[in-house]
C-alpha cells in the first residue's frame, strides 16, 4: 500500500467514525469533537419502563445551554418524561413530535458537563418479542454564552423580539445561555441595567422562571396567557360525588399566596371539601362556604423551582338528590395571587360544565327477576363499601338504594325491609 492509498483509507475510516456522531451546531467557539451521547440500551419487553441517560462528551469547557434533538421509533417505545440527572443541569423546555423529541437544557450556572446530565424515561410498546429500542441523538447545538463583556452588551441592546437577548433576530440557545450567565442578578445590583433584558417576567431578578420563558419562546414562539384550569367528569347523577381539579397554566411569576372564589348552583351541588394535590407545592390554609360560593385561601410553598403548568387542588362536590337542572356550571369567578413583595394581581378564571342525568332510583331488584330476595341482597353485599368515586361505580350503583353515593349498611337494611314486607313471589313496586 503506497502512502497516498494509505491516507485515502485513513480518511475513509475517519469519515465512518464521524458519521455515527450526531451533528453539532456551535453557538459559540468550541471543539467540533464534542458530541451528545445516550447510555447503552438493552433489550426491553412489552410494557417495560426503562431509562436512558444523556451526556455531552468531548469537552472540559463550561457549556451553559444545549438544544438536543432525539429521534426514536414510536412503534417500539413511548416517551414518558425527561429530567435532570444531576444538580448542574435542568430541562428548561421540551417539544414532542412523532418519533422526535427536542430538549432545551440549561446549566445551573457552573457549565459543568461531567457525567450524565439528563435522564430520559420511556415505556416499551406492546411488543411481540423483546427488542433493543432505536433511540439516538440526531443533533446537538451548544452555547458557552461568550465572554462577560459580550453578554453585557447583548443584554443592554434592545431585542427585536421577546427573548432575543443577543439581538440576532432569532430565538436560540444563545439567548438561553445569556440568561444562565445572568442568573442570580437582581435590580439591587449596580450593573442591573446591563442584565435587565434577561428579566423576562419583569420581577426584578433573573432566575429559573426566566430560563423557562426563554425555552418556551424558542420551542413555541410565544408564552400563552396565565389562566386557571378546571377539569373533571362531564357527567354525573343525583347522589354522585364529583372531583374537580384546579390548576394554573403559564404561571411564570413567583406566587406566594392566592385567594380563590368558586361559584356553583347550590341547589344542584353541595361542596364537600378541598384538598391539596401536592403539599410541597401548595398548602391549603382554609376555606369558607357562603351564599356566593366557596372561598379558598392557599399558600404556594415551592417558590424556588415552581412549575408553570401545575394542578394544585381537588375540589369535591356531591350532586344533590333534588337537583332539577340538566346541567350545572362550576366557575372560578375570582382568582387573586400575590408575589413576595405583596403585589396583588388577578388571574383569568375557568369554568367546568357537568351534565346531570335523570337516573331513577333503584328499586332493589338487582337481578331483574321482579321480586325481592336474598339473591338481590347478596348482589348489594358484593359491592359493600363502594362509593361514587370508584372506577366500577356504574356496576355497584343499582345497590345504592338511598342514592347517597355509597353502598353501606343502610342500603342492606333497606333491601332487607323490602324482603320482609313483601312475599318473595310479589313483584317489586316501581
Amino acid at each position: 500500500m503506497n502512502k497516498r492509498t494509505g491516507l485515502f483509507v485513513l480518511a475513509l475510516l475517519l469519515l465512518s467514525v464521524i458519521s455515527v456522531r450526531p451533528s453539532i451546531s456551535w453557538a459559540a467557539e468550541a471543539s467540533p469533537s464534542v458530541y451528545g451521547q445516550l447510555s447503552e440500551l438493552a433489550a426491553v419487553e412489552a410494557g417495560q419502563s426503562f431509562e436512558t441517560f444523556y451526556t455531552l462528551e468531548g469537552t472540559t469547557e463550561p457549556v451553559l445551554a444545549q438544544d438536543i434533538l432525539i429521534t426514536y421509533d414510536p412503534s417500539q417505545v413511548e416517551f414518558v418524561e425527561a429530567g435532570s440527572a444531576n444538580e448542574d443541569w435542568i430541562v428548561a423546555g421540551q417539544l414532542e413530535g412523532e418519533g422526535e423529541l427536542r430538549l432545551l437544557a440549561a446549566s445551573s450556572g457552573s457549565g459543568n458537563t461531567a457525567g450524565n446530565q439528563l435522564v430520559l424515561r420511556w415505556k416499551a410498546q406492546d411488543l411481540s418479542i423483546p427488542v433493543v429500542p432505536q433511540i439516538e441523538v440526531t443533533s446537538v447545538a451548544v452555547s458557552t454564552g461568550g465572554n462577560e463583556e459580550a453578554a453585557l452588551r447583548s443584554f443592554a441592546r434592545a431585542a427585536a423580539i421577546d427573548g432575543d437577548l443577543n439581538g440576532d433576530g432569532s430565538l436560540s440557545i444563545g439567548d438561553l445561555a445569556l440568561v444562565v450567565k445572568a442568573l442570580g442578578k437582581t435590580d439591587a445590583d449596580p450593573e442591573w441595567a446591563s442584565y435587565a433584558k434577561a428579566d423576562l417576567n419583569a420581577d426584578g431578578m433573573v432566575d429559573y422562571l426566566d430560563l423557562l420563558i426563554v425555552a418556551e419562546l424558542i420551542l413555541r414562539g410565544e408564552v400563552g396567557p396565565t389562566a386557571a384550569t378546571l377539569t373533571g367528569p362531564q357527567e354525573a347523577a343525583a347522589g354522585d360525588t364529583v372531583d374537580l381539579v384546579f390548576g394554573i397554566q403559564n404561571l411564570y411569576q413567583h406566587v406566594y399566596a392566592q385567594d380563590m372564589l368558586v361559584t356553583y348552583d347550590q341547589e344542584a351541588l353541595t361542596f364537600v371539601g378541598a384538598a391539596s394535590l401536592d403539599e410541597e407545592r401548595l398548602q391549603l390554609l382554609d376555606y369558607e362556604v357562603a351564599e356566593a360560593g366557596v372561598r379558598i385561601i392557599s399558600a404556594h410553598t415551592n417558590t424556588e423551582y415552581p412549575e408553570p403548568n401545575a394542578q394544585y387542588l381537588k375540589l369535591t362536590f356531591k350532586v344533590n338528590n333534588q337537583a332539577s337542572a340538566n346541567q350545572v356550571t362550576v366557575l372560578i369567578g375570582s382568582l387573586q395571587v400575590a408575589d413576595g413583595k405583596g403585589n396583588e394581581s388577578e388571574i383569568q378564571g375557568a369554568s367546568h360544565i357537568i351534565e346531570l342525568s335523570t337516573d331513577t332510583p333503584s328499586t332493589g331488584d338487582m337481578n331483574g327477576d321482579e321480586r325481592y330476595s336474598i339473591g338481590d341482597l347478596a348482589m348489594i353485599a358484593a359491592h359493600y363499601g363502594a362509593t361514587s368515586a370508584d372506577p366500577e361505580w356504574a356496576v355497584a350503583k343499582p345497590g345504592d338504594l338511598n342514592n347517597d353515593g355509597k353502598i353501606d349498611l343502610l342500603d342492606l337494611t333497606l333491601l332487607a325491609s323490602k324482603i320482609l314486607q313483601h312475599d318473595s313471589s310479589e313483584a317489586p313496586s316501581q
